[in-house]
């Protein structure tokens, strides 16, 4: 699976979704998305926590860009109840530099963590392309181990497995 960005956005524009009540954040990047060679990027915005909640429950994006501060709520937050309302496609996380938000946000499930200040064209791509990558192939791991569950739930016979170094 060695898709770049570019092959990955060759049959489709990838569709992203910024949720980020700062207006200049969002111009900045789309002038960082825009500057992306050869890759067709399709960027909503969502100005506002419940907007982007909104959006996220139509389930038209590939991936997702919340700011850490949005208002009275945070972007854990919104991450958080983006997961509980079954968003399977990769959540990127942008704000200062934070190491304790940072750690919480991987750990609620983020595939990745932005310092906005230092945000950059290629940083962006790299972040989007990577992110997008790991949750497809976390998507197939996931898929192959349902059909493997079920084989094995239905299989009329004792089945044994070695591990690695050949013991049962």
């Amino acid at each position: 699976m060695s898709e770049s960005l570019n092959q990955v956005t060759a049959k489709d524009p990838i569709r992203v979704l910024l949720v980020d009540d700062d207006e200049d954040a969002y111009v900045l990047t789309r002038h960082h998305l825009s500057k992306i060679q050869h890759a067709g990027v399709k960027l909503d915005w969502a100005a506002a926590y419940e907007t982007g909640l909104e959006k996220i429950r139509e389930n038209a994006h590939d991936v997702y860009l919340f700011d850490y501060r949005l208002g009275a709520q945070t972007g854990l937050e919104l991450l958080q109840e983006a997961i509980s309302i079954g968003c399977k496609e990769p959540i990127i996380m942008l704000t200062t530099e934070n190491p304790v938000v940072d750690a919480q946000a991987m750990q609620l499930g983020a595939a990745d963590f932005l310092n906005k200040d230092r945000l950059d064209t290629a940083l962006l791509e790299r972040s989007i392309r990577y992110s997008i990558k790991h949750y497809k192939i976390l998507r197939a791991l996931r898929e192959s181990e349902a059909r493997l569950g079920s084989f094995l739930q239905n299989v009329p016979c004792a089945i044994s497995m070695k591990n690695t170094e050949g013991k049962y």
